[in-house]
C-alpha cells in the first residue's frame, strides 16, 4: 500500500469525528468476546446517541464516526433520544474494551467496508489518541448523572443487543471469512 493510498484512508475516516453512546446490559461471556484490534460487522442498523452521561447498563459502546446519520431529523418522534443511525452492515474496528467500576466501555471505530483489509493489520498513533481521550472521557462520563430519556423502556429495547457479535456470541465478521 502506498503513502498516498494511507494517507486517503486516514483522511476518509478520521477527520469528523463524533462520539456516539449506546447502553445495554450484557453478560460477561459476550463482553469477553470484545478483543482490542478485532474487526465486527453489524448487520442491522445501529442506533446511538449523541446524549451522553453516567452509563446506563453495564457496557458502554462509543461510537467514533464520522458517517452517522441523525434520524430525529427525518423521524421527529426519536429526536428526543439525540438518535443518530449508522447504515446497517457497518463495519467497526475495537480499539479499546476499558472496565471501570463493573461497567465496560467498548471503543468502536467506525471504518468503511473498503478499509477492513487495512485496519486489520494496522495500530496508528491517531487510533491511540482517539482511545486515550475515550477513556478519559468515559472516567468523566462515570461521575455523571444519567441521561434521563435514555434510562426509558423504549430506548433500552431499541439498543439491548450486542454489537457485531449475536446473542450466542458469534462474531457476524469472523463467520463470513
Amino acid at each position: 500500500m502506498t503513502n498516498e493510498e494511507v494517507e486517503a484512508i486516514i483522511n476518509e475516516v478520521f477527520p469528523g469525528l463524533t462520539l456516539y453512546y449506546r447502553d445495554t446490559d450484557l453478560s460477561a461471556e459476550l463482553i469477553s468476546r470484545y478483543k482490542k484490534g478485532s474487526i465486527l460487522l453489524e448487520p442491522a442498523f445501529t442506533d446511538c446517541s449523541y446524549l451522553g452521561g453516567h452509563p446506563t447498563g453495564n457496557v458502554r459502546y462509543l461510537i467514533a464516526s464520522s458517517k452517522a446519520a441523525d434520524l430525529g431529523k427525518v423521524q421527529p418522534e426519536v429526536a428526543k433520544y439525540g438518535m443518530m443511525v449508522l447504515n446497517a452492515g457497518a463495519f467497526f474496528k475495537v480499539l479499546d474494551v476499558y472496565e471501570i467500576e463493573g461497567c465496560t466501555q467498548i471503543l468502536l471505530l467506525h471504518i468503511p467496508s473498503h478499509t477492513v483489509d487495512f485496519f486489520k493489520i494496522t495500530n496508528s498513533n491517531l487510533e491511540q489518541t482517539v482511545t486515550e481521550k475515550c477513556r478519559a472521557l468515559f472516567e468523566k462520563r462515570m461521575t455523571d448523572p444519567e441521561v434521563e430519556i435514555l434510562t426509558t423502556e423504549d430506548w433500552k429495547s431499541r439498543v439491548d443487543f450486542p454489537i457485531g457479535i449475536s446473542k450466542e456470541g458469534k462474531n457476524y465478521f469472523e463467520d463470513m471469512q
